[in-house]
């Protein structure tokens, strides 16, 4: 009896089966964990907090050459330190980055946080003992304390139309000194009818910073000052007074040095125009030399190949031919007698008594005044700065290239810079600090204009600035004047 049921068959079959009921267990699961969402078992509930908020910064910063690369820097710092940077109102900041000597007026009044120790210390980002002398130790201080991080100070340059000069058959060559200045210009607007000094600016700040630099000049050599006749001491190096006396807190705007600024202003009125801005008359020729901060010339026209035009000549602030000693003597002089004025513009940042975050502040500040961030800024056209530190001995082309300068004009303008360092100069004319600085400024600004323009005698402008002054301080109480000349000082 044969059988009838194949052994082979029955095997595969089944195998078939079994493998069929498999495959649609298997695809069943699949398509329910589709639909549930799941992929393996839920994790476990988790105990880690979700990132803290970053943390806030509020910083403001006047107007002026550099504040856009300096917000520049403060937005990439803080990203970089996972902090919220906001520019805000200033009377609301953390940290405020003000122009020049604007801070004394809140740190006598105790709005001021004073630079830790830690912030000065050699190990410090900031590398405060590397500062030139005046930004180090004399600029900063209110009373015995240091509140101010020096950021960046102007350089300017004098800055003439070769081309007008030369149609008026007339050299440039010999610029050298304030007096030059006058006589070029003096003989352009004679021959050609037309002015030849830019306008005064419309801003006090700016036209104070042009008077302060040509007195700076008259009122000292580079080397010292004299000795004055009552009891031998040199006032004028020994406390670095310029409009201000620190020992006796006397206003020396009758001082021989500011007189000889106003006949200048004044002796040059008809060359002078009366409006407009410096840089926008120099392109049109409506005047055909001028002072210009060292931004505005790495604003000027470039010809086709991208470099400053050449009909644009460019030299150092001017000298004087003599100065004053301490006695009120005239001192003619061989060569022109330069003497820098410092801290009279530029960024400094301060941070306020109020701020929650000082660690931060103070943090920001030393990464803004190390040293490869100065290098940063020292480079860069917007800025227009003034080197702050003794490691920058010597100057040349290539610290211009950005200012689009040929070789010969870029070596001229790192050779006038060097100058206004005055790494040689004893006794630089410091910029002044009072709390009232912004109402002397315009004060004293209202009067170079009125002589600038013709509108008054030197004479007049001088005694005009004395006496609004002397109203000014005349409605300070005795005892608050005394303590502000201590402090500006440096004296508790």
């Amino acid at each position: 009896m044969q059988l009838q049921i194949s052994v082979g068959e029955t095997f595969f079959a089944r195998q078939y089966r079994m493998t069929l009921r498999l495959v649609l267990i298997i695809g069943l699961a699949c398509l329910g964990t589709l639909f549930t969402g799941c992929v393996g078992p839920k994790p476990a509930p988790t105990d880690h907090p979700l990132p803290t908020p970053l943390k806030p910064l509020r910083y403001a910063i006047v107007e002026g050459d550099g504040a856009a690369s300096l917000q520049e820097l403060i937005q990439a710092w803080a990203a970089k330190h996972g902090i919220a940077a906001a520019s805000i109102n200033p009377a609301e900041a953390d940290l405020l980055i003000l122009q020049g000597t604007a801070w004394p007026s809140l740190a006598s009044t105790g709005q001021l946080v004073p630079i830790p120790a830690s912030f000065m210390d050699e190990n410090s980002p900031a590398q405060w003992g590397q500062l030139l002398p005046a930004y180090q130790s004399s600029l900063p201080n209110w009373g015995t304390q240091k509140y101010a991080v020096p950021l960046t100070a102007s350089a300017f340059g004098l800055v003439w139309r070769k081309d007008l000069f030369d149609a008026a058959a007339m050299s440039t060559a010999k610029l050298a000194t304030y007096e030059d200045v006058a006589d070029a210009a003096l003989n352009y607007t004679a021959a050609t009818k037309k002015p030849a000094i830019a306008a005064l600016p419309t801003e006090p700040g700016k036209v104070f910073q042009q008077f302060a630099q040509l007195a700076a000049c008259y009122d000292r050599a580079p080397s010292g000052g004299g000795k004055a006749a009552a009891d031998g001491v040199d006032y004028v190096r020994r406390g670095l007074s310029f409009l201000i006396q620190n020992e006796t807190g006397v206003v020396r705007l009758d001082a021989p040095a500011f007189g000889e600024a106003f006949r200048w202003f004044a002796r040059t009125a008809p060359a002078r125009a009366q409006t407009g801005d410096a840089l926008t008359q120099l392109e049109a020729g409506t005047a055909a030399i001028a002072i210009l901060s060292l931004a505005d010339i790495a604003r000027l026209p470039k010809d086709e190949s991208g470099f400053v035009d050449g009909r644009y000549g460019i030299g150092p602030l001017p000298g004087t031919r003599k100065y004053f000693n301490a006695k009120g003597d005239a001192m003619p002089v061989p060569t022109p007698n330069y003497v820098p004025y410092t801290g009279g513009c530029g960024f400094v940042g301060v941070v306020t008594k109020s701020a929650a975050n000082q660690a931060d502040c103070w943090a920001l500040l030393a990464h803004l005044a190390s040293p490869a961030t100065q290098e940063t800024l020292l480079s860069d056209p917007r800025v227009g700065m003034l080197p702050l530190r003794k490691s920058v001995k010597s100057l040349d082309s290539r610290t211009f290239r950005r200012y689009r300068l040929d070789d010969a004009r870029a070596t001229t303008l790192a050779n006038a810079i060097q100058q206004q360092l005055g790494l040689g100069t004893l006794n630089p004319a410091l910029a002044p600090k009072t709390p009232a600085q912004a109402e002397v400024v315009r004060l004293i600004g209202e009067q170079v204009v009125a002589a600038g323009s013709g509108k008054i005698a030197a004479g007049e402008a001088q005694r005009n600035a004395i006496a609004a002054w002397q109203s000014q301080a005349d409605r300070t109480p005795p005892d608050t004047w005394k303590d502000w000349r201590r402090k500006a000082a440096g004296q508790d």
